[in-house]
């Protein structure tokens, strides 16, 4: 069905406004990472100079997202009952899951622990899980990549 104005409008509202916070938590994130390494910082500061640095910029704002995501926890609702190991966790019941734990899985990052910027090579900033996932995944994901990128290379430039 056809979204009202009035529904579009708050939409745009909520998109903005909701990735304010988000954002700046990721450049805050980024920017103590960067202060705790100088040769990291050199490193990025030469990519923008040279007009390299959209990807590399998008690889270590991914990985600060694995490290340290903005929105640390999600919750959904469960309509029907769902199994999880040995619990089920019966429909109607709001579920609450932290990504730390998901974004820190051994079984899915090599050496989780350590800020490997370069980990992500090959996938985007906005398929990062730091965003969700499924028919929840962010829909501001795409404006908090721009966004992010473009502030932190205009601070370091």
């Amino acid at each position: 069905s056809k979204l009202s104005s009035q529904e579009v409008i708050d939409n745009v509202f909520t998109l903005v406004f909701a990735g304010i916070d988000t954002t700046a938590s990721t450049l805050s994130s980024a920017l103590l990472k960067l202060s705790q390494s100088e040769d990291l910082l050199q490193l990025l500061r030469e990519k923008i100079a040279d007009g390299e640095a959209q990807r590399s910029l998008e690889m270590f704002l991914t990985e600060i997202l694995r490290t340290n995501p903005p929105a640390p926890f999600s919750m959904r609702l469960v309509r029907e009952p769902l199994d999880l190991g040995n619990v089920t966790v019966p429909s109607g019941y709001l579920l609450v899951y932290g990504l730390g734990a998901s974004l820190s899985d051994a079984s899915c990052y090599e050496n989780p622990e350590e800020f490997q910027w370069e980990r992500f090579g090959n996938q985007s900033l906005t398929d990062s899980g730091a965003f969700g996932g499924g028919p929840r995944l962010c829909p501001g994901r795409f404006l908090a990549s721009e966004a992010a990128q473009r502030l932190l290379a205009a601070v370091l430039a």
